[in-house]
């Protein structure tokens, strides 16, 4: 007799909203609240072996999450004994099931994500302060030439990697795109009538 699957609810990572799951084992879903963007896998639920995670003998060391099971692997995240069945691989290293549902754990593999993924939404951030800082300011024109730069690299970006639409909001690319724009007319009109005045003295 076939057992029925019950599928775990798929969440926006922006908002927490309930995405719809996919109807392939791999596709891109997008949130109906926020208009996030992402990539979901359905998976086949594979019942453990009654072998997977062995009963812990007296000298054994213990599973933190299972104390009745012997501990087989240290979680990279807090150095905790865990069994085989907490055990999971992400990116080299083994962590338990329960350091990454935390959020202390989620926000630590996003960041070592972020490390190795280029990311021009910073840089185009970091050359608009350039442009209101002083004394920076006055090569506010080499800014706002490299952040126009950046952002392009943002947007084709956003448009060719779904990983990095789905950290970089619609959001950001329009406030960016305002910002520029503002700023470098500001500079262009603060320019203009400083020349003004040099020629009137």
């Amino acid at each position: 007799m076939a057992q029925a699957v019950q599928i775990t609810p798929i969440l926006c990572p922006k908002c927490h909203t309930r995405l719809e799951p996919p109807q392939t084992r791999e596709a891109s879903v997008q949130c109906q609240r926020c208009g996030l963007i992402t990539k979901a896998y359905l998976f086949t639920p594979a019942l453990p072996e009654s072998d997977d995670a062995k009963p812990a003998l007296p000298e054994d060391a213990t599973c933190i999450t299972h104390p009745t099971k012997q501990a087989t692997k240290i979680c990279a995240g807090t150095g905790d004994y865990i069994c085989s069945l907490c055990a999971i691989e992400v990116k080299g290293e083994i962590y338990s099931a329960h350091y990454i549902s935390q959020s202390q754990g989620s926000k630590k593999l996003q960041s070592e994500f972020e490390r190795r993924h280029p990311r021009p939404d910073r840089e185009v951030r970091n050359y608009l302060l350039l442009t209101i800082i002083p004394p920076f300011f006055y090569f506010g024109f080499v800014w706002l030439i490299l952040g126009l730069i950046r952002y392009v690299q943002m947007v084709n970006l956003r448009r060719t990697s779904e990983r990095y639409r789905s950290m970089v909001g619609r959001t950001s690319v329009v406030v960016g795109g305002v910002l520029l724009a503002l700023l470098g007319s500001l500079w262009v009109l603060g320019a203009g009538a400083l020349v003004m005045a040099m020629m009137d003295s």
